[in-house]
């Protein structure tokens, strides 16, 4: 999937702080993570899919990807996880090309499983984290540290940089989730890394980092966003300069998207509402009601349209002008999650669908595998179904099979 603006595209990964019993820790802070290695493997063959067990409107199967859980499409690139071969091993972290073939890998602590994205500066880079905890000596984990890595090449870009524990979120946000584990300081707070630099990324005072993505920051204090450039430390935007009242990013975990951001806004008269914004430029795209826990806003890039749903319908809006070009008011909930193409794949009420972007109707619904990720070029990559026993153990995982459209 094509993307403008701004073209470094970071991948996160994120170590938990609390280190299992029987699970070695990774490196730590201020030591080189072990430097991954190129063209560890070549593509593997893929398996057997009956038609019904492919995603719709795809062709045969073309190679099976060796992850273990739901990669992230980078670029031309997936990454993802391969779960260690037993409680002594490592996580790895791969890099697969279109073709199949495993470009990197990386070995960290089996607790650095969640991963995100995020861009800036013209360079894509994977942050893999470390820590300093060893359960095999006893040791809990205390610090953690952050290095970038060239997504195609798996070469260091910058770090390690200490930060205040795992990546939380959205984009390159670090704060501890659980201080009582590894007794550190429960007031370190909120830290956001520039994506380019691995330099903190500093906000209003008194404020907290609430979103990154693309090399743009938003911070939150009293009711008021600021948004910045991450690499200049430039504002972008205040929230007091474009509307009056409170403003906060919308609690629903799927309200805001990539580049699109969901704010809740308390007017001065008492009415709320939830406004899309441009996370750039701040500038309003569409309304969403009151919006709710179940607002979801899905961005298509090439088509320049932002799809906002809920339990009543769903409407793609046009990001230029906020003309709706399609609206379903039949009440499914509509869960759009991979683009591909002219096509956007999803569910609805439980079951598998394929939209059409141009006009909103359903092209293929049934009880087939949703796409996990699609990388530019055109690769899918989705799950078989009935695979894994959810065991976190290298090859326990569903097969993950690469297909394009047909």
């Amino acid at each position: 999937m094509s993307r403008t603006g701004a073209d470094v595209r970071v991948l996160v990964i994120a170590c938990s702080l609390a280190v299992a019993a029987g699970v070695a820790g990774c490196a730590v802070p201020g030591e080189p993570v072990e430097e991954p290695v190129s063209s560890v493997a070549p593509a593997r063959p893929a398996p057997e899919v009956a038609d019904g067990a492919r995603p719709a409107l795809v062709g045969e199967p073309r190679w099976r990807a060796p992850f273990d859980d739901m990669p992230n499409a980078v670029a031309d690139v997936f990454v993802g996880v391969i779960y260690p071969k037993d409680d002594q091993s490592a996580l790895s972290i791969v890099g697969v090309d279109g073709t199949g073939v495993t470009r990197w890998s990386v070995e960290t602590d089996p607790a650095c499983l969640s991963f995100g994205v995020s861009e800036a500066a013209g360079r894509a880079v994977a942050v893999v984290l470390s820590n300093d905890g060893d359960a095999r000596a006893g040791k809990l984990a205390t610090t953690v540290a952050a290095s970038a890595y060239d997504v195609h090449t798996g070469k260091r870009v910058w770090g390690p940089v200490t930060v205040p524990g795992p990546v939380q979120g959205p984009g390159l946000i670090f704060w501890q989730n659980s201080p009582s584990v590894v007794g550190a300081d429960a007031e370190t707070g909120k830290l956001m890394l520039a994506a380019a630099t691995g330099e903190p990324v500093p906000g209003p005072a008194g404020s907290e980092p609430v979103y990154e993505h693309d090399g743009v920051g938003l911070f939150s204090r009293d009711g008021e966003l600021t948004a910045v450039d991450t690499s200049t430390g430039a504002t972008l935007w205040r929230s007091p300069d474009l509307a009056g009242g409170r403003a906060e990013p919308a609690d629903a975990p799927r309200a805001s998207d990539r580049d699109v951001i969901a704010v809740r806004w308390e007017r001065q008269d008492g009415t709320v509402e939830t406004v899309l914004h441009d996370l750039r430029s701040g500038r309003a795209i569409t309304t969403a009601g009151a919006g709710g826990d179940d607002l979801r806003t899905t961005v298509l890039p090439d088509a320049g349209a932002v799809v906002v749903a809920d339990p009543a319908g769903a409407r793609a809006v046009d990001r230029a002008t906020g003309e709706v070009r399609w609206e379903r008011a039949d009440g499914a909930a509509l869960d759009l999650t991979v683009v591909d193409g002219d096509v956007v794949y999803g569910s609805a009420d439980g079951r598998s669908v394929a939209v059409d972007i141009r006009t909103g109707k359903t092209v293929a619904t049934g009880s087939w595998p949703v796409p996990w990720a699609r990388a530019e070029g055109g690769v899918l990559l989705a799950p078989v179904q009935g695979g894994g026993d959810g065991a976190r153990v290298a090859g326990s995982g569903q097969a993950v099979v690469a297909y394009r459209r047909a």
